[in-house]
C-alpha cells in the first residue's frame, strides 16, 4: 500500500480540487530509504481514491501518465535524468514513459481498508542505452493498444476520468492501460537482477523525492504553460542540488546555496559586465535573473518570478533556492532590447554558441551549453535594427521631446588657468554616429560661462555622453543639467557614462591610435587610404585622448570598423558655416520650440518636406551650420529655384523616386559594413540602389542631366555610376530566398561557396544511404519492398501491418501507430537521421558564415555607394527647400557681400504657419555705415520680440539656401546671429538672473564682428532700474561704437532713446505702434506695426488686465503709477531748475536738450 500511495501521488491531477486529508507519504518507510518525502494534500487525496478503486475490484488497471521535459539545458546529466523522470510521447519534445502497474483482488467483505496490493513502476524505454543519450523526439514510445487512434499526444500532466474500451483505457491527458497478468509481472520480477532491481528501486524514490514534493505539479504545469520545457529542465537542475552544509557552519556561511551550471555562468558573466542588464539565451527563451529581471519586469511590464536579487551571497537571501527570473520569447528580443536601452539601460545579450546537434557530436557533450555574451547595447550603439531608437517616426513631432540624432560624444577636458569670472579650460570632444559613420570633432578654449561646451552640445544633440575623467565643477553641472532635464535638447533620456582618465593617457593616446590605424592598413581587406596615419595623427591632443577611448570603448560594442572611415571625419569649427550659439538655438527655436520643447514650430519642422530619413538628416545639418561661402550659397539657393520651376521629365521622375524609397540607405550601408545586416535587409538595400541607378541610368555626364544648376547636374549624374556593381550582387543571389531569409537557398548554385556545396552533399550522401537501407530493412521483416513514409513531421518512418509486426526486430524502434499499421525507426535510420541533423548544423554555420563575407565584399564598396545615398539626400533637400519656396508670399533672397539686412514685408516663418489669422508683416533696413542699431521700444505683447526673431530667421534661412517669407530680401552674409533674449534663472549652475544676464552678454563681446547679428531684448532688467540702464547703456554704446555689428536692442528704458542723438547715423528710434482709446479709458490696441520713433509708455497695466488679474490690484498700481510718475517728473523739475540757477546751463543747445530729456522721462 505504501508503494501503491507514493506512486499514485505523482498522477495528482494538477489544480483539481481533492480533500485536505493529512497522510505522510510511505516511500520514505521502505528500507533503504534515508529522507522523507513528502506528499502534497492533493496528492493523498488522489492516492485514496485510487485505492478505493482498486479494493472496489477494477483490478488490473495498468496506469501510464506523461511528463513533459526538454534536456535542452544540461545535456551532461542525459543518462541520469532518463532515469530519474518519467518520460513523455510527444513530437517534438524528448520523449520519456513511465507506466504504474500493479495488480490487486477484492477486498474481503468485513474489511473496510482495501487489501495490500503489489505495485511496481517499470520504466519502458526502447532503444540501447547508446541510442538512448542522443535520443531524438521520435526515439521512445509507449506502445499502441488495438484500438488506439492517431491524436495529437499530451503536452501537459493532467486527469480525467478513464474510459474503459477493450484492453486500454483513453482519455484527454492520460493513456491508461491494462495491467499484465500478475504471474507475467512475477515472471519478468524473477528475471531482473538484483543489481537492476536495486536500481530501479533507486530512481523510484528518486523520483518520488523530485516530484512528489508540495506544489511540484502546479510548478511543472506553470512553467510548461509560461517558460517552455527548457525552464523545465533548469527548474529540475535547481530543485535537485547538493546537500546544503549545515547551519551555522563557517562553509554554509561563506557559500550559501550551491547554483546550477546555467546560474554559474550568469553569474560569471555578470562579474564582468556588472553595469549591464543581461539577457541570457535559455532554449527557445531569453530570460533576465536576480536584479536585472526586476529591471527587466518594471520597464518590459512583464511578471518576475520572484527568488534571490543580489548575485553575490546575502544572508538575506539566504532561504531563497533560485534568482528571480523574467523571461520573453526569442523572436521579441530587439523589440525588448530597444525598449531597455531607451530607459538608458546598458544591454547585454548572452547567446548559445551551440545547438544540440553540434553539441552531441562534440566532446563537450556533458557540460553544459557553452554561452558568452555576444551583443553589447546602449542608446548610442544600437545598430542591429535598420530602425534605430533615435528616429524621428517614433517620437512623433508633437510628442513633447525633439529627436535625438543618435551621437555618442565623448568628452574631456584639461584646466587652463585662472579662477572665478576668469577661470579657462581647453575642451576635446569626439562624436560619433554609429548609424551613419559621420564622426565630428573639436578642441577649443572655453570661459566661466561654457557657452562654447554648450553650442557644441546643442548642436550635435548626442543621445549618450562619455564623460572621460574628471570634469571642471561649472563643465560637470552644465553637462548634467542639459542630460539631466526633464524636456533636454539632445531627446528624451541621455545616458550619460563616466570611465577614468589614466594620467598617462595624453602619452599612450597616440600610440593607442597609430597601432589601431597600422593594423588596419595591414588588413588587405580593409580598402582604407595611405595617408589615413597622417590625417589621424594631425587631430589635435584631446581630441586624439577622445579617438583612443572611443576606439576602446566601442570595441566592446563591434563598433571598432567606424572609425576606418576617416572620410567621414569633420571638424566642428570650420568657419566655413554660420556661428549659432546655444542661446540662438534655443532663443530662435531653431531644432524645437521652446512651449513643449518639441520639434513642431521650430525652424527645422517648417523647411522639413523631406521625403527620405537620410534626406531629413542632411537638412538638419543645413539648418544648424547655414553657409558662409557666397559661391556655394548662391550655387544652392539657384539649384532651389531650378528645382521650383523645372516641369521636366526627370524631376519627376526624382519627386517619384524619393517618394518610394523607404529604406534607411544610410544606415542600412553602415548595418552591411559592420556585418549585423539581415538578408532581407542586403536585398532591400540593394534593390533599392538599383532603382536609383536605374532611374537615371541615360545619365552619363552632368551635362547630360539637363539642368544649369551644377549642383543639380553632380548629384543627379552621380547616381548611375553603382549600376553595374550592385547588379554583380543581385545576381549572386535568390532574390525570393532572400526576402524569406532562407539562408540555405540564398546563393545560386553558380555562385556558392566550395565549403557550402560539400556540406550540401554530404547530406545528400546520408539522404542516399537512407534510401540505400531499404532493401536490409525489408530483408529484416520479410518483405520484398519498403518504403518510408512522414507522419506529423517525423520522416523516414517504415510502416508495417499490425497482422507482420512478429516479424519485426526487437531493436527497431516504434515511433506511431494506428489499428492497422505500426510505425519505426530502425537502429541504422537513427543513426542517419543524428547525423544528417549535425551535418544540417554545419550547413546552417556555412551558410552564415558564406554570408558574412559576401557582406564584407560589399563593404568594400561603401564609400561609393554612401556618396550616392548622399547626392540622393542633396537632391531631397533641395526638393524640401523648393517645397518650403511655393508657400505663399515667399520669395527668393538676394545675397551680397556687403554688410546689411533689407526686407520688405518680412514676416516670421514659424509663427505664420501655426496662426490661424494673417502675421502682420514689417520691414527692416540695417547697414554697415548707417543704420547699423535698431533701438525698439514699445508697450508690452506689442510684437517686439516677434520682431526681431524674424529677422533673425530670415538671415539664418537665407543663408540655408532658403527662400524667405517676405516681399523682397537683401542679405549681407553674416557670420554669425548673437541673442541675449529672456530671464531666467539657472538654478542648476547656481547662477542668478542678472549674472545669465551679464555673463551671457561677455560672451556676445567677445565674439561678435562688424558681420554679425546681434539681439538683445531687454537686457539690464534682472537688477535695480538705475544699475540696468546704466548697464544697458554702456553695453549698447559699446556695441555701436566699438564692435559696430548690426544690432537689434529691444528696451523698456525711454532713456536709452537719448543714444540717437550721441549716433544720429548709426541708432534708430523704433517702437511697436498702438492706438490708445479715445472714450478717455487706458484700453489700447495692439497694431504689431513697426514704426520710428520713441514709445514712452510700455503700458505694463492693460497686459496685467489682459491675464485677469483682479480690478482691485489694478486699481491700486494704476494710483502707485500715477504718483511715481508725478514724483519721477516733479524730481526732473527741480533739478533743470537748480542747473539753470547755478549756471550749468550756458547755451541756448544746452536749454534745449535739457527740455527734451525732461520730457522723454
Amino acid at each position: 500500500m505504501s508503494s501503491q500511495r507514493s506512486i499514485s501521488s505523482f498522477f495528482t491531477p494538477v489544480g483539481r480540487t481533492t480533500s485536505t486529508s493529512k497522510s505522510t507519504s510511505d516511500s520514505a518507510s521502505k528500507p533503504g530509504s534515508s529522507k522523507t518525502a513528502q506528499t502534497p494534500k492533493a496528492n493523498r487525496s488522489t492516492s485514496r481514491a485510487l485505492s478505493k478503486t482498486i479494493a472496489k475490484g477494477k483490478a488490473k488497471t495498468k496506469v501510464a501518465t506523461t511528463l513533459e521535459t526538454n534536456d535542452v539545458e544540461d545535456e551532461a546529466d542525459e543518462e541520469e535524468e532518463q532515469e530519474d523522470l518519467p518520460p513523455t510521447i510527444s513530437f517534438s519534445k524528448r520523449v520519456r514513459a513511465f507506466s504504474v502497474q500493479s495488480s490487486s483482488q477484492p477486498p474481503s467483505s468485513d474489511s473496510a481498508a482495501p487489501a495490500p496490493k503489489r505495485a511496481r513502476l517499470e520504466r519502458r524505454i526502447v532503444g540501447d542505452k547508446e541510442d538512448d543519450e542522443q535520443a531524438q523526439p521520435e526515439d521512445l514510445v509507449l506502445e499502441d493498444r488495438e484500438d488506439e487512434v492517431e491524436e495529437p499526444l499530451p503536452h501537459k500532466l493532467s486527469h480525467t476520468s478513464p474510459k474503459r474500451s477493450g484492453k486500454g483505457i483513453i482519455t484527454n491527458r492520460f493513456a491508461f492501460s491494462s495491467s499484465q497478468p500478475a504471474d507475467s509481472l512475477v515472471h519478468e520480477e524473477e528475471e531482473i537482477s538484483p543489481e537492476a532491481a536495486l536500481r530501479k528501486r533507486k530512481n523510484h524514490e528518486k523520483f518520488v523525492k523530485k516530484l512528489g514534493r508540495p506544489g511540484a505539479f502546479e510548478i511543472r504545469q506553470k512553467e510548461n504553460g509560461e517558460e517552455g520545457d527548457e525552464d523545465l529542465d533548469e527548474e529540475e537542475e535547481e530543485l535537485e542540488r547538493p546537500p546544503e552544509p549545515k547551519k551555522g557552519s563557517k562553509a554554509a556561511a561563506k557559500r550559501g546555496k550551491k547554483l546550477t551550471p546555467l546560474e554559474q555562468q550568469v553569474v560569471d558573466i555578470k562579474e564582468k559586465y556588472a553595469d549591464t542588464v543581461l539577457v541570457v539565451e535559455v532554449g527557445y527563451k531569453y530570460r533576465f535573473f536576480g536584479e536585472d529581471a526586476r529591471i527587466a519586469a518594471s520597464v518590459l511590464s512583464i511578471v518576475c518570478i520572484p527568488g534571490r536579487m543580489k548575485f553575490t551571497y546575502d544572508p538575506s537571501e539566504a532561504h531563497l533556492d533560485k534568482f528571480a527570473s523574467a523571461s520573453i520569447p526569442i523572436h521579441r528580443l530587439h523589440v525588448h532590447v530597444k525598449r531597455l536601452i531607451t530607459a538608458g539601460y546598458k544591454v547585454g545579450v548572452v547567446r548559445q554558441l551551440e545547438t544540440a546537434a553540434l553539441k552531441a557530436a562534440g566532446d563537450n557533450r556533458n557540460a553544459p551549453f557553452v554561452r558568452k555574451l555576444t551583443n553589447l547595447y546602449t542608446k548610442g550603439t544600437y545598430i542591429d535594427d535598420i530602425d534605430g531608437v533615435d528616429e524621428h517616426d517614433a517620437v512623433g513631432a508633437g510628442s513633447g521631446g525633439a529627436a535625438s540624432t543618435g551621437y555618442l560624444l565623448c568628452i574631456t577636458e584639461k584646466l587652463g588657468g585662472g579662477a572665478g569670472a576668469d577661470e579657462k579650460v581647453k575642451v576635446g570632444i569626439l562624436a560619433v554616429q554609429p548609424s551613419t559613420g559621420d564622426i565630428i570633432y573639436d578642441e577649443f578654449d572655453d570661459g566661466f560661462m561654457r557657452t562654447e561646451i554648450e553650442t557644441r552640445l546643442l548642436h550635435i544633440a548626442p543621445c549618450e555622453l562619455l564623460i572621460l575623467g574628471e570634469l571642471s565643477k561649472a563643465t560637470d553641472k552644465l553637462v548634467t543639467h542639459l542630460a539631466g532635464s526633464t524636456n533636454n535638447v539632445f531627446g528624451d533620456g541621455v545616458r550619460v557614462e563616466r570611465v577614468e582618465r589614466p594620467k598617462k593617457m595624453q602619452t599612450t593616446s597616440p600610440i593607442h591610435v597609430s597601432e589601431f590605424y597600422a593594423e588596419k592598413l595591414k588588413s588587405e581587406a580593409a580598402a582604407l587610404p595611405q595617408d589615413l596615419l597622417d590625417i589621424v595623427t594631425q587631430l589635435p591632443d584631446l581630441v586624439t585622448i577622445c579617438l583612443s577611448a572611443m576606439i576602446t570603448h566601442l570595441t566592446a560594442y563591434g563598433l571598432e570598423h567606424v572609425f576606418d572611415l576617416t572620410k567621414y571625419f569633420k571638424s566642428f569649427s570650420a568657419r566655413s558655416h554660420m556661428l549659432l550659439n546655444g542661446n540662438t538655438l534655443s532663443s530662435l527655436e531653431i531644432y524645437r520650440n521652446q512651449t513643449d520643447f518639441s520639434e513642431k514650430g521650430s525652424l527645422f519642422w517648417t523647411l522639413d518636406h523631406t521625403s527620405t530619413r537620410f534626406g531629413r538628416r542632411l537638412l538638419r545639418k543645413w539648418v544648424g551650420r547655414p553657409l558662409l561661402d557666397r559661391s556655394r550659397l548662391e550655387a544652392r539657393i539657384n539649384a532651389v529655384e531650378e528645382m521650383l520651376s523645372s516641369t521636366s521629365e526627370r524631376t519627376q521622375q526624382l519627386k517619384t523616386l524619393l517618394t518610394t524609397v523607404r529604406y534607411d540607405l544610410e544606415k542600412g550601408l553602415i548595418r552591411i559594413y559592420y556585418g549585423k545586416a539581415t538578408r532581407p535587409e542586403v536585398f532591400n538595400i540593394l534593390n533599392t540602389l538599383l532603382r536609383i541607378a536605374k532611374t537615371f541610368r541615360n545619365v552619363e555626364s552632368p551635362e547630360q542631366c539637363g539642368y544649369d544648376s551644377p549642383l543639380i547636374n553632380g548629384a543627379m549624374a552621380s547616381l548611375p555610376t553603382i549600376l553595374e556593381t550592385v547588379e554583380g550582387y543581385l545576381n549572386k543571389f535568390d532574390h525570393k530566398a532572400a526576402t524569406k531569409d532562407d539562408k540555405y537557398s540564398f546563393f545560386k548554385e553558380v555562385d556558392e561557396y566550395d565549403y557550402i556545396v560539400d556540406s550540401k552533399m554530404a547530406i545528400k550522401g546520408v539522404e542516399f544511404d537512407l534510401q540505400e537501407h531499404l532493401p536490409d530493412a525489408a530483408k529484416a521483416v520479410k518483405k520484398k519492398n519498403l518504403d518510408y513514409v512522414t507522419v506529423s513531421g517525423i520522416d523516414y518512418l517504415v510502416e508495417i501491418e499490425n497482422s507482420g509486426i512478429k516479424n519485426v526486430p526487437a531493436s527497431w524502434v516504434k515511433i506511431s501507430g494506428t489499428k492497422k499499421v505500426s510505425r519505426f525507426h530502425t537502429p541504422e535510420v537513427l543513426r542517419l537521421l543524428r547525423e544528417r541533423d549535425q551535418r544540417k548544423e554545419t550547413l546552417a554555420n556555412d551558410c552564415d558564415r558564406a554570408f558574412k563575407d559576401f557582406m564584407l565584399q560589399i563593404a568594400g564598396q561603401y564609400q561609393e555607394y554612401r556618396d550616392v545615398v548622399q547626392s540622393l539626400a542633396t537632391l531631397d533637400c533641395l526638393v524640401s527647400l523648393a517645397n518650403v519656396a511655393q508657400l505663399p508670399g515667399y520669395c527668393k533672397p538676394v545675397i551680397t557681400d556687403d554688410i546689411g539686412i533689407k526686407v520688405k514685408q518680412g514676416r516670421h516663418p514659424m509663427v505664420e504657419q501655426l496662426l490661424i489669422e494673417t502675421y502682420v508683416p514689417n520691414d527692416i533696413d540695417l547697414g554697415a555705415n548707417q543704420r547699423r542699431t535698431l533701438l525698439v521700444t514699445g508697450p508690452n505683447m506689442g510684437g517686439k520680440s516677434s520682431y526681431v526673431r524674424q529677422i533673425a530667421l530670415i538671415a539664418i534661412m537665407a543663408q540655408i539656401g532658403s527662400y524667405v517669407p517676405a516681399d523682397s530680401a537683401k542679405i549681407g552674409l553674416l557670420d554669425a546671429v548673437f541673442t541675449r533674449m529672456g530671464a531666467f534663472d539657472n538654478m542648476m549652475t547656481g547662477e542668478s538672473t542678472f549674472m545669465v544676464e551679464l555673463s551671457e552678454t561677455s560672451d556676445i563681446l567677445k565674439q561678435a564682428t562688424p558681420r554679425s547679428l546681434v539681439i538683445l531684448d531687454e537686457l539690464g532688467r534682472g537688477t535695480s532700474t538705475h544699475d540696468g540702464v546704466a548697464i544697458a547703456y554702456s553695453v549698447l554704446d559699446y556695441m555701436v561704437s566699438s564692435i559696430k555689428a548690426m544690432t537689434l536692442f529691444v528696451t523698456h528704458y525711454p532713456i536709452l532713446a537719448q543714444m540717437e542723438k550721441a549716433y544720429p547715423r548709426e541708432v534708430v528710434n523704433a517702437h511697436m505702434r498702438f492706438e490708445e482709446a479715445t472714450d478717455g479709458s487706458e484700453d489700447i490696441t495692439f497694431l504689431y506695426q513697426i514704426a520710428e520713433g520713441t514709445a514712452h509708455r510700455s503700458y505694463g497695466l492693460n497686459v496685467a488686465k489682459l491675464a485677469n488679474v483682479p480690478q482691485a490690484v489694478l486699481d491700486t498700481a494704476a494710483v502707485k503709477s500715477k504718483e511715481l510718475e508725478v514724483e519721477i517728473k516733479g524730481r526732473e523739475t527741480a533739478r533743470w531748475f537748480a542747473n539753470i540757477l547755478q549756471g550749468n546751463i550756458n547755451t541756448e543747445d544746452g536749454l534745449l536738450s535739457e527740455i527734451s530729456s525732461l520730457s522723454i522721462s
